[in-house]
């Protein structure tokens, strides 16, 4: 049986969190740790690419307001579009290994044997067609000029060893963006799998106080 297109967890009260799930992936692959042990102090929405049948056109008023916006992957890319597609009105927006750079993710998508991970990592299930299409489907120039249009505070999420995204994707988008942080993890892209306690560290202290690191800052995750 299929999964829903929408998942929730935690109480409605405490401030809403809407995840995106990434290239060819699910909420119930990507966010399966996540969106439990945030939903301990705020409700996370899941959004599967079937709730949002073209990215970032939702009916107005369909997501809280205001909503806290975490994309990985392709769901980056429809965060951003969320973001400044006038029908959401962003709390923050948190983009975990963004993909400008189609060209180079499609090289490594196809590669065989395929690897979003690092060669020692396992490697995750995902629909390799749907993958292919959302990648098509990205415009980094698009993406920037929407970081640039994206008031709400940002945290980037980068990671070192991600073979989708290009060296200079995550920084393209904090330097657009007028209120950005960049944060990286040593990680291929499948940081869910690799180092899901630092992401979730990272992401808890950014919906916490989006202002812990000033806008234009670079860090590191702390290892677990």
């Amino acid at each position: 049986m299929a999964s829903p297109p929408v998942t929730m967890w935690g109480p409605e009260s405490g401030g809403s969190v809407v995840l995106l799930p990434g290239f060819g992936s699910t909420v119930g692959t990507d966010f399966a740790l996540l969106g439990p042990m945030l939903g301990r102090s705020r409700r996370a929405i899941g959004l599967d690419p079937d709730a949002v049948p073209v990215p970032g056109a939702v009916p107005e008023g369909s997501l809280p307001a205001p909503a806290h916006l975490v994309g990985y992957g392709a769901g980056a890319a429809a965060a951003l579009r969320l973001a400044t597609g006038g029908a959401v009105r962003p709390a923050s927006v948190t983009l975990i290994a963004p993909v400008l750079s189609p060209g180079t993710a499609e090289a490594a998508l196809l590669s065989a044997p395929f690897r979003l991970l690092r060669p020692e990592a396992a490697e995750p299930a995902i629909d390799r067609d749907r993958a292919a299409r959302e990648l098509a489907a990205i415009d980094g120039a698009e993406l920037v000029a929407r970081a640039a249009d994206t008031a709400a505070p940002m945290l980037v999420i980068r990671c070192t060893d991600d073979a989708l995204a290009g060296p200079d994707d995550a920084l393209r988008l904090v330097e657009a963006a007028p209120d950005a942080r960049l944060a990286s993890v040593d990680s291929g892209h499948g940081v869910f799998v690799e180092r899901p306690a630092e992401v979730l560290a990272l992401l808890a202290r950014f919906l916490d106080d989006p202002h812990a690191h000033p806008a234009g800052s670079s860090y590191r995750a702390a290892a677990a």
